[in-house]
């Protein structure tokens, strides 16, 4: 039985993909044979992807909120949208749990023209010019165009902190980060050209969904109770990861912020 994915393309059931997914949310094993065997039961000619994330999200309400929300991790990172601010941010803030310094959304003069960084991270004494594609569909990936005009514009801001009298400030390496996957070309590019991508599944170590869970910064779009004005308002006061509701003091509505704060008890 084919499936349709996100991106329109066709592809075999494989039921070890749900179970591995499964397993990362720390789900019993009877409870994941149990819930893909109810899949399976459903499968249908033309079913998509998201038709079958659906039915293990509902599955797995009942197990626990817990469960679901970390098994809803990709669906959280599209809804950091509409706009692709929150998605820098988020990826700032994840970067200063890992031990870099950042800076948002700086303009730097580069040789030909000056450049608008979406974050300038360093660690170690070493600089990364990272540029932060958000999308706001499963399906699209960041293309080899993305990584062509990251390239571009690195190298442009390090020709002309070449000059420098010192190596002080200067760009080090290109950061190209998306919340969903890169392209095949756009990964070969990177690699041939020193490019480090982080992306939903790539890399196999340190991928966007590795660098989450490893530390349990979830996005607060992954609680099933938040809605547009509690985001639009948590975001306004830095609150991105659900580990920062348990203490804060949002201006929200008791009841609203104490139902957000007894989810995120539940998933961290």
């Amino acid at each position: 039985m084919n499936i349709i994915k996100a991106s329109g393309q066709r592809e075999p059931f494989n039921e070890e993909k749900i179970k591995n997914s499964l397993r990362r949310v720390n789900l019993g094993e009877a409870d994941i044979e149990y819930i893909v065997s109810k899949v399976k039961k459903r499968l249908k000619p033309g079913i998509t992807s998201d038709q079958i994330l659906k039915m293990v999200l509902s599955m797995l309400r009942n197990k626990g909120i817990h469960y679901s929300s970390r098994y809803n991790l990709k669906r959280a990172m599209i809804d950091l949208g509409p706009s692709g601010y929150p998605f820098e941010i988020f990826f700032s803030k994840l970067l200063k749990e890992y031990g870099y310094s950042v800076e948002v959304g700086q303009v730097v003069k580069g040789h030909c023209a000056n450049q608008e960084i979406d974050i300038i991270a360093i660690k170690a004494h070493k600089h990364y010019m990272v540029e932060c594609k958000f999308h706001n569909t499963f399906g699209a990936k960041s293309d080899l165009k993305v990584a062509l005009y990251t390239y571009a514009r690195f190298l442009d801001v390090k020709e002309a902190w070449k000059k420098k009298e010192t190596n002080i400030d200067k760009i080090h390496q290109a950061m190209l980060v998306t919340n969903t996957k890169c392209s095949a070309d756009a990964i070969q590019f990177a690699e041939c050209r020193g490019i480090k991508i982080i992306c939903w599944k790539y890399p196999q170590k340190e991928n966007l969904e590795n660098l989450i869970e490893s530390k349990s910064l979830y996005p607060i779009t992954v609680l099933p109770s938040l809605n547009k004005q509690a985001k639009d308002i948590l975001f306004k006061e830095n609150i991105f990861f659900v580990k920062e509701l348990i203490d804060c003091k949002a201006d929200l509505p008791i009841d609203k912020i104490d139902q957000l704060k007894n989810e995120a008890s539940l998933i961290i």
